[in-house]
């Protein structure tokens, strides 16, 4: 009994199929998170450049009696 428990929780032999598979999955991993970062990066560039330029026009207009209300993107 003991001796059937050993022989079947022994790993596989590494064959030559498995030897491109590591190089595979890093490149597939690699590939999902740089398109990730470039995704959260667009979304948070457009944001942040949408409130400096609302900041810039508050901080520049000439008429203080009436104040510019910044056109914010999704208003």
């Amino acid at each position: 009994m003991q001796r059937k428990l050993t022989l079947t929780a022994r790993h596989r032999p590494k064959t030559s199929k498995d030897s491109g598979q590591t190089l595979i999955e890093f490149i597939l991993l690699l590939a999902v998170l740089v398109s990730l970062s470039f995704g959260l990066l667009k979304g948070f560039n457009n944001t942040t450049a949408t409130r400096w330029q609302a900041i810039i026009a508050m901080i520049t207009s000439t008429d203080l009696d009436r104040p510019v209300r910044p056109a914010l993107r999704g208003e």
